[in-house]
C-alpha cells in the first residue's frame, strides 16, 4: 500500500483519530473531578476574597473534631441560661444587616430568615457582643469552636483570629457557614429538611455531642441519625423543647424557631 494513496490516507486518519480521543480522556476526567470540588473551591476563595487575619493552627485530628463540636455548648445540662420571648420581635438592625445576611444565605444555602432568627436570639443584634463564655459577636461564634470547624474544614484548617469575629460580614459569614456545616455534613442523612434544620439550630446552641448524648443517649452520628427519621417533624420539635434535659438548648430552640417564624413572615415581601 503506497504511502501516498487514498486508502493509507484514510487509515491513518483514523488511527490518528483514534490516538488523539485516548488522550483526550484523562483531561476530561480531570475536569469532571474539578467540577464536582467547584462549590467547595468557590466557598474557600470566598473567605479569601475577604483577606481575612488569619494564623496558622495544625491540622486537627478526627477525635480533635469531634472535640470542636461540643465546644460550642456545655458538657452537662444547665439552666443558667434563660431566654425572654419578645411579643413583637421586630428590629430596626435587621434592616443593616440585611444585606450581608441574603449574601451568607446564598453562598451557604441557609434560609435568611433563620439567619435572622438566630442573630436576634444570639446577639439581639450587637456586634460587640461576649458571653461568659468568649462567644462573639452578632451569631456568637467562638474561636475555639465553630470558627475552628468552619476553618478545618473549608480553610485548610487555618485559624482565626478572635478580633476577625467581632467584623459583623466576617462573623455572619463564619456563623451561617457553621449551620451549613451542620446540615450538610452531619445531618445530612436525616430525611426531613424541617427536622435536619430543628437539629441543627439545636447543636448551633449546645454542640451536636452534647445533642447526640442527651436526645439519643448516644455518640454514633448513624445510630443519632436512624433514631431521628423514625420520628416526625412534631416529634423532634417535642423532644427538643420539652425532653431534651438541657433546658438552655430547650428554651434557645423554641425561641429560634418563633422568630424563625416571624422573619419568614416579614421577608417575603422584602427580599
Amino acid at each position: 500500500m503506497s504511502f501516498y494513496s487514498p486508502l493509507f490516507k484514510n487509515y491513518l486518519l483514523i488511527v490518528l483519530s483514534i490516538v488523539l480521543l485516548y488522550a483526550s480522556y484523562p483531561i476530561q476526567a480531570k475536569m469532571t473531578a474539578v467540577d464536582k470540588n467547584s462549590v467547595a473551591q468557590q466557598n474557600r476563595q470566598s473567605l479569601n476574597n475577604k483577606k481575612l487575619r488569619l494564623k496558622p493552627a495544625p491540622t486537627a485530628s478526627t477525635s480533635s473534631r469531634n472535640h470542636v463540636i461540643e465546644l460550642r455548648g456545655k458538657n452537662t445540662p444547665s439552666s443558667q441560661t434563660v431566654y425572654s420571648f419578645i411579643k413583637k420581635p421586630t428590629s430596626p438592625a435587621a434592616l443593616q444587616y440585611l444585606p450581608t445576611i441574603v449574601a451568607a444565605s446564598k453562598q451557604w444555602q441557609i434560609d435568611p430568615a433563620l439567619i435572622l432568627a438566630v442573630i436576634h436570639t444570639e446577639s439581639a443584634f450587637n456586634p460587640n457582643a461576649v458571653s461568659h463564655a468568649d462567644a462573639i459577636g452578632l451569631m456568637q461564634v467562638m474561636e475555639n469552636g465553630g470558627a475552628l470547624e468552619v476553618s478545618q474544614q473549608l480553610y485548610f484548617g487555618r485559624r482565626i483570629e478572635r478580633e476577625a469575629l467581632f467584623e459583623p460580614e466576617f462573623n455572619i459569614d463564619i456563623g451561617t457557614a457553621y449551620l451549613h456545616i451542620l446540615e450538610t455534613e452531619y445531618l445530612h442523612g436525616i430525611h426531613s429538611e424541617k427536622s435536619r434544620t430543628l437539629l441543627a439550630i439545636a447543636a448551633y446552641n449546645c454542640g451536636l455531642s452534647n445533642l447526640m448524648r442527651y436526645l439519643s443517649y448516644t455518640q454514633s452520628i448513624q445510630n443519632f441519625t436512624k433514631e431521628m427519621n423514625s420520628l416526625n417533624d412534631e416529634e423532634v420539635y417535642f423532644r427538643l423543647t420539652q425532653t431534651l434535659p438541657i433546658e438552655e438548648t430547650r428554651l434557645y430552640v423554641a425561641k429560634v424557631m418563633k422568630l424563625y417564624q416571624h422573619y419568614k413572615k416579614h421577608l417575603t415581601n422584602t427580599l
